[in-house]
């Protein structure tokens, strides 16, 4: 069954779950609503080698500066609870969601050494975005599917129910993917898409002539600076079905917003 994560509530408290065992140290971070915990996102490394022989405290210690690492913009804009850490704002308590800490103990149990990447792409951190716009008579449609770095697949389609052009649904569709990604703590992006204008104006290849296409790409550029780096790259349409369709669908259903997270 899928994982599905829960985009955390601006300011809102987190809950961060450490575990670790002879060969993984993992992370889960969770929301709390209505009474249950949700996952938010969650981390797992493989250890080797020498990493293997390290003291239980020593590899909890690793587990939480490598959590710290990659979940950095929630550290950031959320009160942490777990332990304290000088440079986050981070509160410690005991352990008393069972069933939270029984969700990373899963997570270790089924991570191998085979699910560490190699030395040279632990650096990779860069997230896969495709994206489309659907316009028709009496609403328009975007689509979404980003990749994280270890696989997760998110796909959401969104129903604007106002009229647009093509090239405004194209660039909703934009805006929403780097919202999204923001959200979920993305920091670098490879964005694609099958409109060859709005890729042009954005790259600065074409000129926003129009006073509305202007603003939209004001607001693309504004989105695209808090990041690290984006790349937008122009695919061809049959390398875009998926997102297509998802925004067909979106257009023609009337639905409001649908997400679904897939491993």
């Amino acid at each position: 069954m899928p994982l599905l994560l829960s985009p955390p509530k601006q300011s809102e408290e987190l809950y961060l779950y450490l575990v670790v065992s002879p060969t993984a140290v993992n992370s889960a971070l969770l929301r709390e609503e209505n009474r249950q915990q949700l996952p938010v996102y969650y981390t797992n490394r493989a250890l080797r080698g020498a990493d293997e022989g390290y003291p239980p405290i020593e590899k909890l210690a690793f587990a939480l500066i490598t959590a710290a690492r990659k979940l950095q913009p929630y550290f950031q804009a959320h009160t942490i609870v777990l332990i304290e850490l000088s440079e986050f704002n981070i509160d410690y308590r005991p352990r008393a969601a069972i069933k939270a800490q029984a969700l990373a103990d899963f997570m270790v149990k089924f991570t191998t050494k085979d699910d560490e990447p190699k030395e040279e792409e632990e650096q990779v951190s860069r997230w896969t975005i495709h994206i489309n716009g659907s316009s028709t008579k009496n609403a328009s449609g975007v689509s979404v599917i980003l990749k994280s770095p270890e696989g997760n697949v998110i796909k959401r389609a969104i129903c604007l129910q106002y009229a647009t052009t093509n090239n405004e649904a194209e660039y909703e569709a934009l805006l929403t993917g780097l919202k999204l990604a923001k959200a979920l703590g993305a920091t670098e992006l490879d964005i694609r898409s099958d409109s060859q204008l709005i890729v042009g104006q954005v790259n600065g290849d074409y000129e926003a002539k129009e006073e509305w296409m202007q603003q939209y790409l004001n607001l693309v550029q504004h989105q695209m600076s808090q990041f690290q780096e984006v790349k937008l790259t122009r695919i061809p349409q049959e390398q875009n079905t998926t997102a297509d369709q998802l925004a067909k669908s979106a257009s023609s259903d009337g639905s409001n917003d649908k997400m679904e997270v897939v491993k």
